[in-house]
């Protein structure tokens, strides 16, 4: 398996199309035309989003958004949580999207891999700490695996369909520390040169688009310039 960042639209669109089907399949998300599921928060230039890639094929993806005025998509679940992050004066970096075609190609150490290329985007975006939704018996996984540790009570996530979900925190000193091989040889990949490449999600590139039509309908999303004017119809 190889790894990549998704520098183009195209990318982008094939890498949520497979979070759209395993949402769909787990019951997360009701079924929509364009095949695409995100969160609005995603369409930033402090996003990025990571493809493996087998025989020319993206099988598994994962996506991260580093915290700004419109807030992370956990908000909608976990603000108080994550305010008490923040009030801490840490940087934050929301890990999601996480999804994986049915492929025998594919395996959960693809995914652990490219958690570790998230672990890096973390480093180089201002040493932030990561936070993470997961269900409840994925804790321990995430516990043992990254560093993780739980920062809020049981809870539902209403826009997947009330789904149970922890938050989860991980500081960017444990990321540093983390000593699994595979988080270790992602950790020392040189991926700088490579996140100055992700797709930056500016108006004109994704207008009129497939992408564009699924955030209007779901999202109720009226305008996107950048972080600072996001607007979401309430």
């Amino acid at each position: 398996m190889n790894f990549s960042i998704a520098t183009s639209l195209k990318e982008v669109q094939a890498s949520w199309g497979i979070v759209y089907r395993q949402y769909l399949k787990n019951h997360f998300i009701d079924p929509n035309p364009y095949q695409l599921f995100t969160f609005p928060e995603y369409i930033s230039s402090n996003s990025i989003t990571l493809m493996g890639i087998k025989d020319q094929e993206c099988l598994c993806t994962i996506s991260a958004v580093a915290d700004s005025s419109n807030g992370l998509p956990l908000d909608k679940v976990f603000k108080p949580e994550l305010d008490g992050l923040r009030s801490q004066g840490k940087t934050l970096i929301e890990v999601g999207l996480s999804a994986s075609q049915e492929d025998p190609r594919c395996s959960g150490m693809d995914i652990i891999r490219m958690m570790g290329y998230i672990g890096k985007y973390s480093i180089y975006h201002q040493n932030a700490d990561l936070v993470i939704g997961v269900p409840p018996r994925k804790v321990k996984f995430f516990e043992r695996l990254f560093g993780y540790q739980v920062v809020s009570q049981l809870s539902a996530y209403k826009s997947l369909q009330k789904a149970p979900v922890v938050l989860l925190h991980a500081s960017h000193q444990k990321v540093k520390n983390l000593q699994l091989p595979l988080i270790l040889d992602a950790l020392k990949a040189p991926y700088t040169d490579l996140f100055h490449q992700r797709f930056d999600f500016a108006p004109e590139k994704y207008a009129n688009t497939q992408l564009d039509k699924f955030l209007q309908e779901t999202w109720n999303l009226q305008s996107f310039k950048s972080e600072s004017t996001l607007l979401i119809a309430s």
